[in-house]
Parts: C-alpha cells; sequence; structure tokens
C-alpha cells in the first residue's frame, strides 16, 4: 500500500539528513479517520456533507492521492499502518474483538520506535488503537508512543465509551474515568491541540498518531450536527442512517480543523507533513 512504500521512503531520507546536517526533520501529523467513504467528503465530489477542513489539506499545497488503498476493516489497515507491513506478513485479516488476547506481534518494530530510534522524534498517540489489549506489553506507550489517550478496542459508544457492558478509555495504561460523558471526536481534537500547544519544538521533532472514531458505528452525533443536514439526504429507506453519517463526518471535519489551527498557532504548520487517510471505508 502507498503508506507503507511513503514510510519507508521517508524513514531513509529522514536519516540521512539527520547524518548529514543538524536541521530537525519536518512534525508529521498522521491523521486516520474511521470507515469514511472516498465518496464522503466534498473534495470528491460529495453533494451532501461539506468538508471544508479536509479539502483543505489536499488544496491548500497539499497531494491527493487518488490510487490509495486500504484494508477492509479496522485492525488489518492499522497494523500495516503502523508496522509497514503487509497483512501477509502482520497476519491480522479482521479486527480483533473485544476483550481478545489477540496482537499485533510484540516482535514487529512500529513507526513511532523507528521514527525515536532514527531522527529522535517525540510521539504521541490519541484515539482509537485496536492492535491489542490483553497485556502491558501491547499498549501503545509500549510500542514506542510516550503517551497515549484513547480506546483500545474497535468500536464503542461516542459518549458514555462503553463496549460490550466495559468501559474502555485510556491515558496511559490507566483508564481514564474523567472523560464519560464527552464526545471522543472533541477529546479527540482537543488532546492533540494541546500536546501540539504544549510541545517544545526547538528540542525535537514531533509525531503524533490522531486516530479518529469518527465515522464508525455507533452512528452519534451531536444534535446540532444532526439538524444541520435535516432534509438533505433524501426520503429514501436508510436516509436516517445517511443523516447520521453525514452528521459525524461534519464533525470530524471540525476536530481536523481545530488541529490545523493549533499547528498555525503554534507556528509548526509549515514545518509538518500532515497525512490524512481513511482505515477503509
Amino acid at each position: 500500500m502507498i503508506a507503507k512504500y511513503f514510510f519507508s521512503i521517508f524513514f531513509i531520507n529522514s536519516c540521512r539528513a539527520a547524518n548529514s546536517k543538524p536541521s530537525k526533520p519536518p512534525h508529521i501529523v498522521f491523521i486516520v479517520a474511521d470507515d469514511l467513504g472516498f465518496n464522503d467528503i466534498s473534495l470528491h465530489g460529495s453533494p451532501q456533507i461539506p468538508t471544508p477542513n479536509i479539502d483543505a489539506l489536499a488544496l491548500d499545497g497539499g497531494v491527493d492521492l487518488l490510487n490509495y488503498h486500504a484494508q477492509p476493516v479496522c485492525s488489518p489497515s492499522r497494523s500495516e499502518f503502523m508496522s509497514g507491513r503487509h497483512v501477509i506478513s502482520t497476519g491480522i485479516y479482521y479486527p480483533f474483538g473485544q476483550g481478545t488476547p489477540e496482537h499485533l506481534r510484540t516482535d514487529v518494530t512500529l513507526l513511532p520506535e523507528y521514527l525515536k530510534r532514527c531522527c529522535n522524534y517525540s510521539t504521541a498517540m490519541v484515539g482509537k488503537y485496536h492492535l491489542g489489549q490483553g497485556s502491558l506489553s501491547q499498549l501503545p506507550t509500549s510500542r514506542g508512543f510516550d503517551s497515549y489517550l484513547g480506546y483500545l478496542t474497535g468500536a464503542e459508544d461516542h459518549v458514555t465509551h462503553e463496549t460490550t457492558g466495559a468501559y474502555d478509555f485510556t491515558e496511559g495504561v490507566r483508564p481514564a474515568i474523567q472523560y464519560r460523558g464527552n464526545w471522543s471526536t472533541q477529546i479527540f481534537a482537543d488532546k492533540a491541540s494541546e500536546i501540539i500547544r504544549n510541545f517544545d519544538k526547538e528540542s525535537s521533532s514531533l509525531f503524533l498518531y490522531l486516530a479518529f472514531q469518527d465515522v464508525h458505528w455507533p452512528l452519534q452525533a451531536p444534535p446540532e450536527y444532526f439538524s444541520e443536514f435535516n432534509g438533505k439526504v433524501g426520503n429514501v429507506t436508510g436516509s436516517i442512517e445517511r443523516q447520521w453519517v453525514c452528521a459525524m463526518a461534519s464533525f470530524l471535519d471540525t476536530g481536523i480543523g481545530q488541529v490545523v489551527q493549533s499547528l498555525k498557532d503554534a507556528n509548526m504548520y509549515d514545518d509538518t507533513l500532515l497525512i490524512f487517510v481513511a482505515d477503509n471505508g
């Protein structure tokens, strides 16, 4: 997949640059949307969902990868994003269930570990992990991330953060109960913005992996986003479900806009490689 080869090239060039001159490599903000369809953004022609902040990533000096491919479900794609290996090497072909001992093998070196090793990156993860939860060695902070805030499984309520009767929201390695009752998209955008705002850009470069929950089921969004699409999705079977997806995509776009603005406010935007992908859709 494209991400694999892109990151391979980036590792080589960054390490060469680090060895040949004192300048730091760029900051990297890697944003993943969950289950977002190709035509669920206005850049690709959606007549329903205006996504100006996502569109701007490509239109403001960026590149729109029109032949980008991912795996059809969550864990396989995420294992490839983080390992640079195809699923035939990771052995992950389906999404991990709640409470499963299955995980991305711990002998596989992940992207944040490479970046720390080759170029002294500071690393942070915010959002959905879905690569293992059965032991401390499987968690993000044991796989190269200096900090983590998010949920470990594949799907949960966007506000209560419960899945199959269990609360799943973690900061570091501990349950973060204080986030119950708050929308995950806003939590993740706020946390990413906080990381950017407080980052010491003079000492190192930042790698931020930001994996949003939207637009993955359950279909939920703040009421103001849902009402924004009243009467705009057609009167057909499944129109209510489509209205929820539109609301979630719009909420996601707002969160991404907040993070981009944080980069600009911190004078980091021009020195940042910003990547936006969907894990499937």
